[in-house]
């Protein structure tokens, strides 16, 4: 084990308070007395986990059909939020809050230094898994979700609940975007051959 590609957890006598993730040190607070009446000090523990993260990627699906197909596209800029099951905010394991991120040029996002499922020991139930939220762009919308068989190639909708085990990096968490544009306006009777859609009171075939 390379103690490197780990993280300290909680604080000294925390009693896992989610304030104090991320603050243990490898020194104790105060120091240890050993005399001859006591020579022994137990439950001097210490922590650690590995991080876990999740991320992916944002797309145009230009074709709708709801699979990252090789002539499509990153989205730059989308707004990507993790919270915890319940939409309440999640800390890192440098107890830090995860704040939202937004997409690279290839449309590409990353949350990492994650605590493996969202400090299950203090979550309340039905939390205890992440949420990843995508925020379309104004004249954006949702894709069909989960259309492909390999799930690194479809797109999780607007919202995705994300568990993670420790050391676990999930790039599966995808979003893909189409636009909301529409084409339209009036179909006339061009009662005089004029090419104009705003035909005389006399020659208007629905007046009298």
């Amino acid at each position: 084990m390379n103690l490197a590609d780990y993280k300290q957890t909680y604080g000294y006598g925390s009693s896992t308070r989610r304030s104090e993730a991320g603050k243990g040190k490898l020194v104790t607070p105060t120091p240890i007395a050993l005399t001859s009446a006591a020579p022994n000090a137990t439950k001097v523990d210490f922590a650690f986990v590995k991080p876990a993260s999740v991320g992916n990627f944002v797309w145009f699906d230009a074709n709708k059909d709801g699979i990252q197909d090789a002539d499509e596209f990153g989205v730059a800029g989308v707004t990507v939020t993790l919270t915890d099951g319940a939409g309440n905010p999640v800390i890192d394991l440098d107890g830090n809050p995860v704040k939202p991120v937004t997409t690279d040029a290839n449309g590409k996002y990353e949350f990492t230094n994650l605590m493996p499922n969202v400090e299950r020991i203090v979550a309340n139930a039905g939390e205890e898994n992440y949420k990843v939220t995508f925020t379309p762009p104004a004249g954006y919308s949702a894709t069909k979700s989960y259309a492909a068989v390999d799930g690194e190639k479809d797109s999780n909708g607007a919202a995705s609940d994300v568990t993670l085990t420790e050391g676990q990096n999930d790039e599966t968490v995808d979003f893909g975007l189409v636009a909301d544009g529409t084409i339209g306006d009036t179909l006339f009777w061009d009662v005089d051959n004029n090419g104009g859609s705003a035909p005389s009171a006399r020659t208007s075939p629905w007046r009298a």
